[in-house]
C-alpha cells in the first residue's frame, strides 16, 4: 500500500505438539455441548471465533486502519483476563446502560478505544481494545462482554445481577443457549434475559461472558 512500510515476515514457529493442537483447536479436548434449538440466543461460537479471526484481519489484502490496529494487538489482550470489576463495569456501560442497539454502540465503543473486527455474516460484531478491558460483542439480538476466566468473575456477575435486578427470575440455562451457565428473566414489561456463558477449551482453559438480550427482542420472549 502507498505510504506504508512493507510488513515484516512472520518468524517460523515449531509445529505444535498434539496437546497444544488440542488446546488451540476449537472444541479440541474440551467439553462438547448439545445442539441448540432454532431461535435461541447463541453467543458461544462468536467467543470461540475471536482468536481464529485475528490472522484473517492481519493478512487481509484490503487492509484498513481497523484491521492494521487489531493485527498489532498484544495477543493476551485479544480476550484478556479482565478483573471481575472491569467485566461488570463494561457490561453495565455498554449493554445495560448503553444506547440499546448494535448500530448505536459503534460510536461510544470507538470513543473508548475499541476497534471492530471484520463483520462475519450471522455472528455478533466483536470489538477489541489493546488493554485488559473485555471484548464486547453486539448483534441484533443482544450484547455481551467476554474475557478469559478469572477468579471472582462468577460471584461478581451474580451479585451484580441480584443488586441491579432483585426481581429477576432464574430460568434454566439450556433454554437460553449453548454453554450458558446462569440466566435470569427480567419481569414484565422489560422481558430481557441476562445470562452468563462459559466457553471451555481443553481441560482447564475457558472464557467467560456476561450478556443480555435487547428489550423487545424476539428471543427474549422465547426464554
Amino acid at each position: 500500500m502507498n505510504g506504508l512500510p512493507k510488513p515484516r515476515p512472520m518468524a517460523q514457529r515449531a509445529a505444535p505438539t498434539r496437546g497444544e493442537a488440542q488446546m488451540r483447536r476449537p472444541g479440541g479436548a474440551g467439553r462438547r455441548s448439545p445442539a441448540v434449538p432454532a431461535g435461541r440466543i447463541v453467543f458461544g461460537p462468536a467467543v470461540a471465533a475471536i482468536l481464529v479471526a485475528i490472522p484473517l484481519a492481519a493478512c487481509s489484502v484490503a487492509n484498513t486502519p481497523d484491521r492494521l490496529e487489531i493485527a498489532n494487538m498484544y495477543p493476551w489482550n485479544v480476550v484478556p483476563k479482565s478483573s471481575p470489576g472491569a467485566l461488570v463495569r463494561s457490561f453495565e456501560r455498554y449493554c445495560l446502560d448503553g444506547p440499546g442497539s448494535a448500530a448505536a454502540l459503534d460510536a461510544p465503543l470507538r470513543r473508548a478505544g475499541y476497534v471492530p473486527m471484520p463483520a462475519q455474516a450471522g455472528r455478533p460484531r466483536t470489538y477489541l481494545v489493546d488493554d485488559r478491558r473485555p471484548a464486547v460483542l453486539v448483534s441484533d439480538s443482544g450484547c455481551m462482554v467476554a474475557a478469559e476466566s478469572r477468579t471472582g468473575q462468577t460471584e461478581r456477575a451474580r451479585r451484580a445481577v441480584a443488586e441491579r435486578f432483585p426481581a429477576a427470575r432464574p430460568v434454566p440455562p439450556q433454554r437460553v443457549g449453548r454453554n450458558v451457565e446462569d440466566a435470569w428473566l427480567l419481569p414484565a414489561p422489560d422481558g430481557r434475559v441476562v445470562f452468563t456463558l462459559r466457553q471451555i477449551e481443553g481441560s482447564a482453559h475457558s472464557r467467560y461472558g456476561l450478556g443480555m438480550t435487547w428489550p423487545g427482542n424476539e428471543d427474549s420472549r422465547k426464554g
